[in-house]
């Protein structure tokens, strides 16, 4: 057996990962492709907000379930779409299978008092929807919108073509 050497770039990857650098993440996680939704994030942390959106709804596309809902919705909010923020969110909270709670609403608030944003009616809706842990729906259920169609036929349908 033939042991080769380690690309030292993943060596620096893993020791970011250690850090929570995402800032520096990203040319590490472009180059190995891989861990989109940690790259979603440190896009919107290198106010790449646009670029972060396209690659947290491909996330979701692949997988309902993605943690990159709240990536989306944290840079809608920076885009100050504070509508579709609260929508991602929504959908996020709801449908999100991974741990989220209650590490998203503290990126928010960080993110907030980073750029020295100003509470607004519309900020603390979207900070309520980030105050409870909820439990995934299903996506036979109702949808939590009230609409009285499927989630999967509603509010899911809308980020996921192959449901």
């Amino acid at each position: 057996m033939k042991i080769e050497e380690v690309n030292p770039n993943l060596n620096r990857l893993l020791q970011l990962y250690r850090e929570e650098n995402y800032v520096e993440m990203v040319p590490f996680l472009e180059e190995f492709n891989r861990d989109r939704e940690t790259l979603a994030y440190a896009y919107v942390l290198n106010d790449d907000y646009r670029k972060a959106i396209q690659l947290a709804e491909e996330c979701i596309g692949e997988d309902i379930g993605s943690v990159a809902h709240m990536t989306r919705g944290l840079a809608y909010f920076a885009l100050k779409d504070y509508k579709k923020a609260k929508e991602a969110y929504e959908l996020g909270v709801n449908v999100c299978v991974h741990e989220w709670f209650p590490k998203e609403k503290d990126n928010l608030e960080n993110f907030i008092e980073l750029h020295e944003i100003s509470s607004n009616s519309e900020i603390n809706d979207i900070l309520n929807v980030l105050s409870n842990r909820r439990k995934p729906m299903n996506l036979k259920q109702k949808c939590y919108c009230g609409s009285q169609k499927s989630l999967k036929r509603c509010h899911a349908k809308l980020h996921r073509s192959n449901i």
